[in-house]
């Protein structure tokens, strides 16, 4: 399945991953760097009280900020998708 959806070799043709308007040669988590894959786990460990997050003046500064403009971007493009 790795093979057809272009996850380790771009695939010859385009495969439909996300929208039907959207065509892609490789895998879309090929996109994503090392470090955003580990905010995005540590994100959802503590969204999905999986982990529990150090006190706020404990946690990582940077971790503080990704979280910010991480949401941010997601209220953004969840409006521009319904329109409000």
């Amino acid at each position: 399945m790795k093979l057809t959806l272009g996850c380790e070799v771009p695939t010859q043709s385009p495969v439909q991953w996300l929208d039907e308007d959207e065509e892609w040669f490789n895998c879309p988590i090929n996109f994503i760097s090392g470090d955003c894959m580990n905010f995005l786990s540590k994100y959802d460990a503590y969204k999905n009280h999986f982990a529990t997050p150090p006190d706020y003046e404990k946690q990582n500064a940077v971790f503080n900020e990704a979280v910010k403009y991480f949401e941010s971007q997601v209220s953004h493009f969840t409006e521009m998708k319904t329109g409000k």
